[in-house]
């Protein structure tokens, strides 16, 4: 399943929220982040505060532990500055038979304004894997 954010603004701090209809375990799912218009790179990684694996070719996050019903988080990475968009592929992870699937997928995005002290929701929402 891949989902796509448009990016209305960007050298900023973000995350992402992550629903699931049942128990995850932490690294259940890779979450493959893809910038158009950017290499994926070790150097970009470490700019951005995201991993990044040659056997995946990507930027990476693992989900984050989540019990029924919670919203899971990941850690917050940065948005590089110019960027428009942001794809994010999420790959099963775990060799567990019996997985909970992700059902939405949400960005949050840490404004740079002391006037929005909250985080601001992109709101997008992918059905099921």
């Amino acid at each position: 399943m891949q989902v796509k954010f448009p990016l209305p603004i960007t050298d900023v701090p973000a995350r992402l929220a992550v629903r699931a209809d049942g128990v995850l375990n932490s690294k259940d799912y890779v979450l493959k982040f893809r910038f158009p218009g950017v290499d994926s790179t070790r150097e970009l990684a470490e700019e951005v505060k995201l991993h990044f694996s040659e056997g995946l070719g990507a930027l990476f996050l693992y989900n984050s532990e989540q019990d029924v019903g919670q919203v899971g988080y990941t850690n917050y990475f940065h948005l590089p500055d110019g960027v428009e968009s942001l794809t994010i592929e999420i790959v099963r992870w775990s060799k567990r038979e019996e997985l909970a699937n992700i059902q939405g997928v949400d960005l949050q995005i840490r404004t740079p304004s002391p006037v929005f002290n909250k985080l601001t929701q992109i709101g997008f929402t992918a059905n099921g894997i």
